[in-house]
């Protein structure tokens, strides 16, 4: 009898217990569609801490980890360049962005707080959102705003066909760099290269890195890199040189060029 009673109270009490709240988008089968214009705040401590689907998606990222997943649905009316932003959230987020085949290996781009990426029209991507653990806290409050980004910066480069070696041997190379941008926004930050110069039997080559600050507003700018070889010492004389220029808007893109250069020697 008391044995009776007994299971009687603990099946009242099981039966009474409060069910444990599941994030609404918990799962791809559940994303929420969201469009450009769209800011969504959502409490991620009531998501699944870990689901094994999310992980096995994390292969190509390689995020510390995935941890309090919540998906999204996106969808565009033109072809457009989009941000996704976490940065205002409480604690360290990632995103991970797929086509309508969501596997690891359709991962399209993935990255900490902020990506931006290229969406066709009419088709139809995933976005799952998720403590990435550059934070003690992998979950809280997650502020995601979907807003237009400025497409990559078109970045032409130039370089001259003439330079000057001095007397330590150290190469002097210039050229010219233009950016421009669909509304004047973004940086060109550096160009950088190599020049090869075969000196004798031995082929010198050295780096250069140049540091710029030139604005992507189709204005051209002026560039020039000193040499340094890492084999010896250039010398007058025909050199083979490549130089590419990085800017960014909201995204990033480069500027190419190669060219054969001739070497005078300088004071």
């Amino acid at each position: 009898m008391r044995r009776a009673m007994f299971l009687a109270i603990v099946l009242l009490f099981t039966l009474a217990a409060p069910v444990a709240a599941a994030a609404p988008n918990d799962t791809q089968g559940s994303a929420i569609p969201i469009t450009t214009g769209t800011t969504v705040t959502e409490d991620t401590t009531i998501a699944d801490e870990t689901d094994p689907v999310e992980e096995a998606l994390n292969e190509f990222c390689g995020a510390p980890v995935v941890e309090h997943g919540v998906w999204f649905s996106v969808t565009v009316t033109s072809d457009s360049f989009v941000s996704f932003d976490t940065t205002d959230s409480d604690y360290a987020v990632g995103l991970m962005l797929f086509p309508s085949t969501v596997s690891a290996e359709s991962l399209i781009t993935c990255g900490p707080g902020q990506i931006v990426e290229q969406l066709i029209a009419g088709e139809t991507y995933y976005l799952l959102v998720f403590g990435d653990g550059e934070s003690a806290a992998t979950s809280g409050e997650m502020i995601l705003r979907v807003e237009a980004a400025v497409a990559p910066p078109e970045i032409s480069l130039t370089i001259n066909r003439s330079g000057t070696v001095d007397k330590q041997g150290v190469a002097h190379i210039s050229g010219t760099v233009t950016c421009t941008s669909e509304d004047g926004s973004g940086i060109v930050f550096d160009v950088f290269g190599d020049v090869s110069q075969k000196v004798g039997r031995v082929i010198i080559r050295g780096f250069f890195d140049t540091f710029l600050d030139a604005p992507c507003d189709g204005t051209t700018v002026p560039w020039e890199g000193s040499v340094f070889a890492d084999n010896g010492v250039f010398a007058g004389g025909k050199a083979a040189t490549i130089a590419i220029a990085f800017g960014c808007t909201d995204s990033c893109s480069e500027g190419f060029a190669e060219a054969t250069i001739q070497l005078r020697k300088g004071r």
